[in-house]
C-alpha cells in the first residue's frame, strides 16, 4: 500500500514540482513527512535536506527512497550528531522563540553561520518564524530579535577570562554583536542556539580539525590556565569550601563554574565521567523545589586540556549556570548542601 501511494505522488507531482523549498517541502509533505523536523538549505543551488529528528520527522528509509527516486540531484543528510547539536538548542530555541517573529541573522559568508542557519531554519515552518539574513540594508526596525553564533566554549573561554582578570563576570559583554551587526540592538532579544553546544561537535559535524578562533579577549583556555598555573606557583592559598564561599577576593585566582542537572543519576553519571580528567574543588547542592542539582566546581588545578575536556562532557548531562560573580553566596544561602567537599569524586565512587 506505501509503495502504491508513493508511486502515485511520484506520477501525480513529477511534472509540477521544481526545486524550490516550497515545493520541496510540499513534496515531503505528501509523502507523510512532518517538514518541521527537517531543515532545507540551498546553498547556492547545492540542495541539501538535514534530518533534525528522525523520530519526530518520520522521514523513514522508505519514504527516503521515494523523495531520492523524484529528487535525486537533493541529498538527504541523516546524521546522528547532527541530530545531538540540534536537539541541545532547541532546549534554548524552545524557550526563546515567539511565534511569527522576524529574527535577524548573521551574514551567511562562513561555513559556520550557515550550519547556524541550517540547525534552525525549520522553526521557519515550527513557529512561522521569519529569518532576515543581515546586509547593509538592514535597519531596526525590519526585525524583533536577533540570533548570536556564540557556542558554549566561547561562552566557557570569557567566562574563564573576566574570572582570571578578578573584575567579575561581565554577562552583558556576550550581548556585544557589533562584530555581527552594524546596529543598535540594546533593545532587541538576543537568541543564543549554541550556548550549550559546545564547538568540538560543530567541528566535527564540518569536518573542521583546527578550532575557530575565540573573539572575547583572543586568549583560549590554555592560555587562561597558564595564568591559573602562575597563580598556583605564587602559592596563592587553597581555600576549604566554606573559606571559598565565604571569600570573594580569593576567587579572582579560582575557577567558579556551576552546571544544573536535572536528576541525582545523570549528576553520577558525570562526574564518574570527569573523575579523571578533573582535579580542583566541588561541592554538591540540591534546589528542592525544582528537584535539579548544583554541581559547583572552583579551585581548579586540571591541565588545560582535561579542563576543556571536562566542560565538553558536563555539556552532554547538565546547563551551565550563568553566574555574575554572587551565585556561591546565592546557592549556599538558598540550596541544601549535599555534599561540602569533593563531591565530584564523592558521586563518582558511587
Amino acid at each position: 500500500m506505501d509503495d502504491f501511494l508513493s508511486n502515485f505522488v511520484l506520477k501525480e507531482e513529477e511534472k509540477k514540482l521544481s526545486d524550490s523549498k516550497k515545493d520541496v517541502m510540499k513534496f515531503l509533505k505528501q509523502i507523510g513527512v512532518d517538514t518541521r523536523f527537517v531543515s532545507f538549505f540551498d546553498d547556492d543551488g547545492d540542495i541539501k535536506l538535514y534530518i533534525e529528528n528522525l523520530r519526530f520527522s518520520k522521514f523513514s528509509k522508505k519514504r527516503r527512497e521515494t523523495f531520492n527516486r523524484h529528487y535525486s540531484d537533493i541529498e538527504v543528510v541523516r546524521s546522528s550528531l547532527f541530530q545531538k547539536i540540534c536537539s541541545r538548542s532547541s532546549k534554548t530555541l524552545a524557550e526563546s522563540l515567539s511565534p511569527k517573529e522576524r529574527i535577524l541573522i548573521p551574514r551567511m559568508d562562513n561555513d559556520y553561520n550557515k550550519f547556524l542557519y541550517i540547525v534552525i531554519e525549520p522553526y521557519s515552518r515550527k513557529y512561522g518564524i521569519n529569518f532576515i539574513e543581515y546586509d547593509g540594508n538592514i535597519s531596526e526596525n525590519d526585525f524583533d530579535s536577533v540570533i548570536s553564533p556564540l557556542n558554549l566554549n566561547q561562552e566557557v573561554n570569557h567566562i574563564l577570562n573576566d574570572i582570571f582578570d578578578g573584575k567579575g563576570i561581565e554577562w552583558d559583554r556576550k550581548f556585544d554583536l557589533s562584530s555581527i551587526y552594524d546596529l543598535n540592538l540594546k533593545e532587541k532579544d538576543v537568541i543564543f542556539p549554541f550556548i550549550n553546544v559546545p564547538q568540538e561537535w560543530i567541528n566535527d559535524f564540518l569536518g573542521i580539525e583546527k578550532e575557530y578562533e575565540i573573539d572575547y579577549e583572543n586568549e583560549d583556555i590554555a592560555e587562561l590556565f597558564k595564568k591559573m598555573q602562575q597563580h598556583n606557583d605564587k602559592k596563592a592559598p587553597i581555600l576549604t569550601a566554606d573559606a571559598s564561599i565565604e571569600n570573594a577576593e580569593n576567587d579572582k585566582m579560582a575557577g567558579n563554574i556551576f552546571y544544573e542537572f536535572h536528576s541525582l543519576n545523570e549528576t553520577i553519571r558525570a562526574c564518574r565521567s570527569i573523575k579523571s580528567a578533573y582535579v580542583g574543588d566541588s561541592i554538591l547542592y540540591k534546589k528542592t523545589q525544582e528537584n535539579r542539582f548544583i554541581l559547583y566546581l572552583y579551585n581548579v588545578t586540571s591541565s588545560a586540556e582535561d579542563f576543556a575536556k571536562v566542560c565538553s562532557i558536563l555539556s552532554e548531562y547538565a546547563d551551565m549556570v550563568q553566574d555574575n560573580g554572587y551565585y556561591k553566596f546565592y546557592a549556599k544561602e538558598h540550596f541544601d548542601t549535599l555534599i561540602g567537599e569533593n563531591a565530584v569524586s564523592s558521586l563518582a565512587g558511587i
